[in-house]
């Protein structure tokens, strides 16, 4: 019975980790998904989650590890590459209700900023057309 019992506490404790580090694909449908983790991602996540007592956020990033608290059942990491569709393939963005793409902070020259999301865009509007995709950019005429 020892035996069972530890085999399920260590299947349980592999998806927690697994969950944690952005390796777990999302299924379910109507959620929106955040692309791009910062401040900003951060303030947009607890408007959505307040608003709406159903509809579930899932953060797309290149991030080791979730950057919130994996007990919150409303949020969902997914960590990989922004600009592959396999990375889109597991946020389930066919399947979504909204994406929102946050400019990467972490980039000073606004031109390269702004190129990164577009390239993030395109890459969204190929998977998902019918998806309502909203983009941050630096520059208005971008």
């Amino acid at each position: 019975m020892g035996v069972v019992i530890g085999k399920i506490i260590d299947v349980f404790s592999v998806f927690k980790r697994k969950r944690e580090e952005g390796k777990v694909a999302y299924t379910k449908k109507e959620h929106v998904v955040i692309i791009g983790w910062s401040k900003k991602a951060e303030t947009a996540i607890r408007e959505i989650l307040g608003t709406n007592d159903y509809i579930d956020v899932v953060i797309v990033d290149t991030l080791e590890k979730s950057p919130t608290d994996v007990a919150e059942e409303r949020i969902h990491y997914i960590q990989g590459s922004l600009t592959e569709e396999y990375t889109y393939a597991q946020a389930n963005v066919e399947q979504a209700k909204a994406v929102i793409i946050f400019a990467d902070d972490s980039i000073q020259d606004i031109t390269l900023r702004d190129a990164k999301t577009l390239s993030i865009a395109l890459t969204v509007e190929r998977i998902a057309p019918e998806v309502h995709t909203t983009a941050e950019v630096m520059v208005q005429h971008h």
